[in-house]
């Protein structure tokens, strides 16, 4: 433990383990905390959970599954994995006192005389092991109940149909070394009563897209909608540069009593597959309805010699690996799309990853790139001002704002892709819940109001049941996870 405090550096700490990364999100100076137990330990424990003697396949698992679970850092917290001085040390809160798991921590991050630092950290720690005490002692079901913790003061926070739960819980957490209070809001009532108590407190809405883009407005105006006639807020968080692991990592264990929604679109299931990160969208959520269509436009500098996409395809297979297509990042809507016209022409165009599709712009007007996909709102005044060519949308007819530029499939049949975006709640929300939510985004859809704001977008409506928008993120995600498994071989 001394040698590990002494190579420690400041603001650049993690402890590994099993599970706890998203709650020290945020906290300075720990790039991310996870808590666990030593490696003999947790082959022996998944021996004994799944019946299996062989501990060297067990172990070989846990090491895969580590191994991913560093990927995803990597896109989660956006820093360089092999430049981060990041150093081991084995925390297992069950077993440790919260003190000393706190200043292990502090120590770590050298923030030993940092009384809040502190505090916010056994604040989270406190959470947790109220959580995980609630899942050991009365069951499963209890993963999904929200506790937070502050000063001692404990909150729990769901809605359930067992009676004696309520009571149950909190003489429970009571007993937690660490306690000093504990606040029910646990509701025990009936199937059929959840629907007129929905929603109780203002209600988030996370995603990961750009402040002030189309899907961001989009998002907004259904947000607002929603907020006046549902009778609560529904406030809009944006989570930009996390490429979507840790906002989902983090809604898989929000209640399900639906007062954490997530916004998903296309560049989720993209980059699912990408940061290995696949089955969220199937396993953790639950489809409530599509918000918008927003297409799609392959552009290149004005100046580009290439006027057509066949002269563009003719230009990169005459000077192969010569042409640079730019794109908001790696995973991200613009990059999958030029990877699927790459695939489809078998041309070889360099992939330039930015940190926005900003960014990306900025190096196409520049001419330091050559080809962009990007969605048409935030291209729209590049084209008419004659700074950018439009060669085709992505759409498979062309479209009325732009009549005289093809579709990709014209050249390039089977060729298909737009943006889409709607919102899910956690997996089991009760039915009644995403009925309502479903029927509220679809009147919002309708108004005419928001269909006029959506089309200042180049935006349609994506209006339909729970079902239909389960369906499209499944054939989404079937599609895009093909591309990019093949991309990877």
């Amino acid at each position: 433990m001394d040698e590990i405090l002494n190579l420690a550096q400041k603001d650049n700490v993690l402890i590994r383990g099993w599970g706890a990364a998203a709650l020290f999100q945020g906290l300075r100076g720990v790039i991310c905390v996870r808590v666990c137990a030593p490696m003999a330990l947790r082959v022996r424990v998944m021996m004994e959970r799944l019946g299996v003697k062989d501990a060297e396949a067990i172990q070989q698992e846990i090491e895969r599954f580590d191994a991913g679970h560093s990927r995803a850092m990597r896109a989660a917290f956006n820093f360089d994995w092999n430049d981060a001085l990041l150093y081991h040390i084995v925390l297992n809160s069950a077993r440790v006192s919260i003190d000393d798991c706190v200043k292990a921590v502090c120590d770590l991050a050298q923030h030993e005389d940092d009384l809040p630092l502190q505090t916010a950290i056994a604040d989270k720690l406190l959470a947790l092991r109220v959580r995980s005490t609630l899942v050991a002692q009365i069951g499963v079901e209890m993963a999904t109940i929200s506790v937070s913790a502050a000063h001692g003061k404990v909150v729990l926070d769901a809605i359930t149909s067992r009676g004696g739960l309520p009571a149950q819980a909190e003489k429970l957490v009571r007993g937690i070394d660490g306690v000093r209070e504990v606040e029910s809001r646990i509701d025990s009532i009936p199937s059929h009563g959840r629907e007129s108590v929905y929603p109780r407190r203002p209600v988030r809405i996370i995603g990961a897209f750009a402040v002030g883009g189309a899907f961001d407005i989009s998002a907004r105006l259904v947000g607002q909608w929603l907020t006046e006639h549902m009778g609560q807020q529904f406030v809009i968080e944006n989570r930009l540069g996390q490429r979507g692991y840790s906002t989902t990592e983090a809604f898989a264990r929000v209640p399900v009593d639906a007062h954490t929604l997530l916004l998903v679109g296309l560049s989720d299931v993209i980059s699912a597959p990408v940061y290995d990160n696949k089955e969220y969208n199937l396993r953790d959520i639950a489809p409530v309805g599509g918000i918008v269509n927003i297409p799609c436009v392959m552009v290149v500098p004005s100046a580009l010699s290439a006027k057509t996409v066949p002269e563009l395809v003719a230009l990169a297979k005459a000077n192969p690996a010569t042409l640079k297509m730019v794109s908001a990042g790696s995973g991200s809507i613009s990059h999958a799309l030029g990877e699927l016209f790459k695939m489809m022409t078998e041309v070889d165009i360099c992939h330039v990853s930015r940190r926005s599709g900003t960014h990306g712009l900025v190096d196409l007007l520049a001419e330091q790139a050559q080809v962009m996909f990007f969605a048409l709102p935030g291209s729209m005044e590049y084209i008419e001002a004659g700074k950018l060519r439009p060669l085709a949308v992505t759409t498979t007819t062309r479209l009325s704002a732009l009549p005289d530029v093809p579709a990709l499939a014209e050249f390039l049949p089977g060729y298909e892709a737009i943006g889409w975006q709607g919102i899910c709640a956690p997996r089991n929300t009760p039915a009644e819940i995403v009925d309502r939510l479903n029927k509220e985004i679809n009147a919002a859809l309708d108004n005419s109001g928001i269909k006029a704001q959506l089309a200042n977008l180049y935006g349609s409506p994506l209006v339909g049941s729970p079902g239909d928008f389960g369906k499209l993120i499944r054939l989404e995600s079937e599609k895009w996870g093909k591309l990019a498994r093949t991309a990877k071989q």
